[in-house]
């Protein structure tokens, strides 16, 4: 769609074209660009010039070559490219080629590619497999565009925008709008209107809804005109519009009511009064604003429960006061008749098949396949929350302490203890326990329908609870910026973050099993740290080393730090054994020396252990691999698991350390890595998650380094979770990872990267 029309090959013959050439592990041939001439419709007075143009890194210079057909295959013709003319560019040689095809009868259909190669190596140009494709038309039915434009011209995330188009054709016409907000993974095809006519001119119109701010449409225009299709998508790169409203802030003073992430953490949405949409983008690190098409408070948004973390973010429904529901599908929010009252909270059932609805006067409802259905209820109650258990039924709570049941079809009443407001539900993972909240310092425990009350240790009205997704940790929040963390047996009091002093507190929720954020009045949003990393000291003098324990993903890990007064010395592995020596760990674990500061100075020694399931101690010594040991005075360095101070696994401060081997930096460089997410649409769009400058270690010939830390080589923009990742260093060489739960240590073979 970015160049010309995409057609089909017959049979896919030629989807991918091949050469008797010998391929080769290295790429020399980096870079292609290929174009025509003219670039729209081609009449049949027209000679086609096809220009192509190669970046390549060592001798010889490629060679080029057009494959063309007018019958769709059934036979072909190579056209032998010119050599015009080579520059030097970043990166290599940029070599030009161009060859004419002369002109072609009335409607013959042409498809084409091309192919660079060299004895040892050949890529093609085929428009990914769909191939080049042109039409040729007579002079008196050839249809011209005069020009296309929209208004306004950079659009705010509430402003309609208006594309035009006008073209000059004898022929009865009708023309598309042809557009992307995803970079061509979702498609849209529109009929324009065609709003005026004199003679052979034709101008056509469309106006299109508002997009969420930083959202780009991309659009080109497609023609149909008797049996030609003609396309305007502007010499090749297509037409753009940028809808303002996009932020690395949230950018509003609104009362905020519900926050809610997809499952990976990289994507967001936070609603609240006077219709306050915000969607956050992990990729950008931005939160771009919506337009809601109301006024109305937004009271709770929630996610569509998809394994596919990137079709969930576009898969969600908003509901609010006024009975309003709103689908949103990525780029627009639908609003779904057949609700009333105000609408407090939704919740799916766990496989996304349908999601409930509760609010005002005793009102549930039932979404399901686009439409809502109305549940009979036998109250007028409002009720506040609703929460869904892994086995498919639902617990409902509202005002006066009531409890209902549903089983995916009716509700029934459980007897409450209580007969205050309850707020809230939210069940613990993999258990039939849930925690129920409302005023007064209210919680109640729910276990497969028994109820007890528990004491808080607060008097202040709770709005809302969510359980981590590991299901350790509950953390509750309501008035006067109380937070309060349950770890199932007590609650204890979380210091309010920054930004948060005395304002209600309306939602949590955890970031992909990260620290959870919380939400309220004045627009505040912040991440409560409710996880801990506890340092043990082991050993004695200076002899001692910090060991941190995460009993949840059995590891060990080793800190020791210059400014302290512990272990100091060149050593590189440790030794590391089980159960007093009962057996050994295969390999030795390395110790990596991590400089902070660019002077060399303020560094932390750090090594990984793999704890195996049947340890219950872990004993470990140092050496540097020359003979040289630290064994703590003979006595080496011995911990039983058990009497360890516990870590928790903050996912979102996974940390990614190791050492670079056979990387030779540019004459420019500086030394620099770059993290993305390995799906990131553009890795060179400035959408990277951590800029982390390396050290080098002149000794060994190597880099080290440590991702997901904050120092002065580091630079943090958005954190990193368990998941794939593309490590970039400079020159373009690309690595893919693969990064757990806690600390990952990874040695980058730059000898085979891409």
């Amino acid at each position: 769609m970015k160049n010309t029309i995409r057609i089909i090959c017959a049979i896919g013959l030629f989807l991918v074209m091949i050469l008797t050439l010998t391929p080769v592990n290295a790429d020399t041939i980096t870079s292609l660009n290929i174009y025509r001439t003219p670039s729209g419709q081609v009449t049949t007075s027209d000679f086609v010039n096809i220009t192509v143009e190669c970046v390549y890194t060592s001798s010889p210079r490629p060679n080029a070559f057009v494959r063309w057909t007018k019958n769709n295959w059934l036979t072909y013709s190579d056209s032998f490219m010119n050599f015009v003319s080579e520059e030097s560019v970043y990166g290599g040689m940029k070599a030009t080629y161009r060859t004419t095809l002369t002109p072609f009868q009335e409607g013959i259909s042409v498809q084409y590619c091309a192919c660079v190669y060299t004895p040892t190596e050949s890529k093609w140009l085929n428009n990914d497999g769909a191939n080049y494709h042109f039409q040729v038309v007579s002079p008196q039915n050839q249809i011209t565009f005069l020009g296309t434009s929209h208004t306004p011209e950079i659009p705010f995330y509430n402003q309609n925008v208006t594309i035009t188009t006008t073209i000059l054709t004898n022929l009865t016409a009708n023309a598309y709008l042809v557009w992307t907000y995803d970079n061509w993974k979702t498609v849209t095809e529109e009929p324009m209107v065609l709003s005026s006519i004199s003679g052979s001119l034709k101008t056509f119109k469309l106006q299109k809804p508002p997009l969420p701010g930083g959202t780009t449409l991309i659009y080109c225009i497609k023609v149909k005109a008797w049996i030609y299709t003609a396309w305007d998508n502007n010499n090749g790169s297509n037409y753009s519009i940028l809808f303002a409203g996009e932020s690395s802030q949230l950018e509003t003073t609104q009362t905020l009511r519900s926050i809610t992430y997809t499952n990976d953490g990289k994507h967001a949405l936070i609603v609240g009064s006077s219709g306050t949409v915000r969607f956050y983008n992990g990729f950008t690190g931005q939160y771009s604003k919506v337009y809601s098409g109301t006024s109305a408070t937004l009271y709770c948004a929630e996610f569509q429960p998809i394994s596919n973390s990137t079709l969930q973010a576009k898969r969600a429904l908003i509901v609010g006061a006024s009975g309003t529901v709103l689908k949103w599908d990525g780029a627009y929010l639908t609003k779904i008749p057949g609700a009333s009252g105000t609408l407090y909270k939704l919740s799916w059932e766990p496989s996304g098949q349908y999601a409930l609805i509760v609010g005002s006067s005793g009102g549930v409802y039932k979404y399901e396949g686009g439409s809502i259905t109305k549940i009979p209820s036998d109250t007028t109650t409002t009720f506040y929350s609703v929460a869904f258990h892994s086995s498919g039924y639902a617990i409902i709570v509202g005002a006066s302490g009531k409890i209902y049941k549903y089983n995916g079809r009716n509700l029934t009443k459980i007897q409450s203890p209580v007969t205050s407001t309850l707020y809230d539900i939210a069940f613990k993972p993999n258990t039939n326990i849930a925690t129920i909240v409302g005023s007064s310092g209210k919680v109640l425990k729910y276990n497969n329908g028994n109820i007890t009350t528990l004491t808080s240790g607060t008097t202040k009205t709770l709005y809302a609870v969510n359980y981590r997704q590991l299901g350790d940790y509950a953390c509750i929040v309501g008035s006067s910026a109380t937070i309060l963390k349950y770890d199932s047996v007590s609650f204890s009091t979380v210091s309010k973050p920054g930004g948060i002093s005395t304002q209600t507190l309306y939602d949590v929720s955890f970031w992909a099993n990260s620290n959870p954020v919380v939400i309220g009045t004045s627009g505040k949003m912040a991440s409560a740290q409710l996880l801990k990393e506890v340092p043990n000291q082991v050993g004695s003098g200076s002899n001692c080393v910090d060991v941190y324990y995460y009993p949840q993903i059995r590891q060990l890990v080793i800190r020791i730090e210059e400014k302290s007064s512990y272990l100091h010395g060149d050593y590189t592995k440790v030794h590391v054994g089980f159960n007093n020596w009962a057996w050994l760990q295969s390999v030795d674990s390395e110790l990596i020396k991590i400089a902070e500061n660019y002077d060399g100075t303020n560094y932390t020694k750090i090594a990984l252990i793999n704890i195996p399931s049947s340890a219950s101690s872990v004993n470990f010594c140092f050496h540097d691999g020359a003979g040289n040991w630290a064994n703590n005075n003979g006595n080496n360095w011995n911990v039983q698991l058990s009497s360890l101070a516990p870590s928790d696994v903050d996912y979102g401060k996974t940390r990614i350390f190791g050492k670079i081997k056979n990387y030779s930096m540019p004459f420019h460089a500086s030394g620099t890595i770059w993290v993305y997410y390995a799906d990131t649409p553009n890795m060179y769009c400035g959408c990277a998650l951590i800029q982390y400058s390396l050290n080098y270690d002149s000794n060994q010939n190597i880099y080290r380094y440590l991702i997901g830390e904050a120092s002065e080589r580091a630079q943090i923009y958005r954190p990193i979770f368990p998941g794939k990742y593309t490590l970039m260093l400079e020159h373009y060489k690309f690595k893919t990872i693969n990064a757990n739960p806690g600390y990952n240590y990874i040695e980058l073979d730059m000898s085979n990267c891409n």
